[in-house]
């Protein structure tokens, strides 16, 4: 299945989802092999939703890409 997965996402350079993953779910056990993750979990203190609500992004490793953290 993994094969599957690592072919699917060698087709794209950035990816963008809805989570339903709690810290945890390490990011080495997500099969994103040659991607960078940035990610924000779901959590109790910003959400009211029972599921979901967190973000993920991936971009391939050879991208130069860095949080940027607001602080308001």
């Amino acid at each position: 299945v993994l094969g599957v997965f690592g072919w699917v996402f060698g087709k794209y350079d950035i990816i963008l989802t809805e989570t339903r993953l709690t810290p945890d779910v390490l990011d080495s056990e997500l099969g994103f092999s040659g991607f960078q993750i940035f990610r924000l979990d779901r959590n109790n203190l910003t959400s009211f939703c029972s599921r979901g609500g967190g973000v993920l992004i991936a971009t391939k490793s050879n991208f130069r890409v860095s949080l940027i953290t607001f602080i308001s």
